[in-house]
């Protein structure tokens, strides 16, 4: 069956829209998804860049045995927010940050 030329323009229009659309939907997903996985990618490594130098931090700490150094660097990978204010203080606030903790978390010690 032969179709009129102008059917067949018609339907070739409406392709053509629908084959723009699928276009855009496709583009905007990737960008979506790119943005996402940028986001994902940031979020996981956020909180482990900062801990390369964290054991050296405490265990140059002094007054204070292993098993404690052990117990601050287990609170300080949980918390890595923490960590990061942390890692910033001059050594003697460490060393303030360190008794505080003791002070709170084991009381009578």
């Amino acid at each position: 069956m032969i179709m009129p030329q102008h059917l067949l323009q018609a339907r070739s229009g409406r392709r053509q829209k629908r084959d723009s659309e699928e276009e855009g939907l496709i583009a905007a997903f990737k960008s979506v998804g790119d943005t996402l996985s940028s986001a994902i990618e940031k979020v996981a490594t956020g909180d482990t860049d900062v801990l390369d130098d964290l054991f050296d931090s405490l265990i140059n700490l002094p007054g204070f045995e292993q098993t404690h150094i052990s117990l601050y660097l287990n609170y300080l990978v949980a918390h890595p927010h923490i960590v990061r204010a942390f890692n910033k203080l001059p050594f003697d606030h460490k060393l303030i940050w360190a008794r505080n903790f003791v002070s709170e978390k084991f009381p009578g010690v």
